[in-house]
């Protein structure tokens, strides 16, 4: 009886997820960029429909064409991970770069990233340093987080844990856990704790 009532239920959810796809589908269609995104990303990860790294990527190109910065950042992700697409460095870093400029943070993240590690590009950690700045200014939770490490470790600045905790603490406040933890390990234990 159990095991019916899961697989009704898984069902449902599909016949919902199918409903979901083709209305954001139409909304796609009719130029709405956002609903071209979130499909994308449901072809990407399969949740609601079956996974399909292809119509996830044209639905992802269709939204960067119409300049939503955020179609570009995923899109991005697909040729930095090689999903459906061939993994190409270049159209990486632009289409990162492009999410970066119009406004989605987390794109400046992605393509900071690409510069620290020198992915494809030689390794620049000033312009790394540069966008993780920029990101963090956007209220990217990862950018603060990336940008307080940098200070933390004294990776391409001055060590500065005076910094480093200010950026954790603006990182935790926009849920980044790994900043949260970071902050708890590196802030100094309060003259009036109690030590256990």
């Amino acid at each position: 009886m159990k095991n019916m009532i899961i697989l009704v239920v898984a069902l449902i959810s599909l016949a919902r997820g199918a409903t979901d796809a083709e209305e954001m589908n139409k909304a796609c269609d009719t130029g709405n960029y956002k609903a071209c995104v979130e499909l994308g990303q449901m072809y990407r990860t399969g949740k609601g429909v079956m996974m399909n790294y292809a119509k996830a990527a044209d639905l992802l190109l269709k939204a960067c064409g119409g300049n939503h910065p955020e179609g570009c950042a995923r899109l991005g992700e697909m040729y930095a991970l090689g999903q459906g697409v061939r993994t190409e460095h270049a159209t990486t870093e632009q289409l990162f770069l492009q999410s970066c400029e119009g406004g989605f943070f987390e794109g400046c993240t992605k393509l900071a990233e690409i510069y620290m590690l020198g992915r494809g590009v030689p390794q620049d950690i000033p312009k790394a340093l540069e966008l993780y700045e920029k990101a963090c200014d956007g209220k990217d939770p990862a950018g603060c987080g990336k940008l307080a490490g940098m200070y933390h470790y004294g990776r391409g600045v001055d060590q500065d844990t005076a910094k480093a905790l200010e950026l954790y603490e603006k990182a935790c406040t926009l849920k980044d856990s790994q900043s949260c933890f970071n902050f708890k390990r590196l802030k100094p234990k309060d003259e009036n704790e109690t030590s256990e």
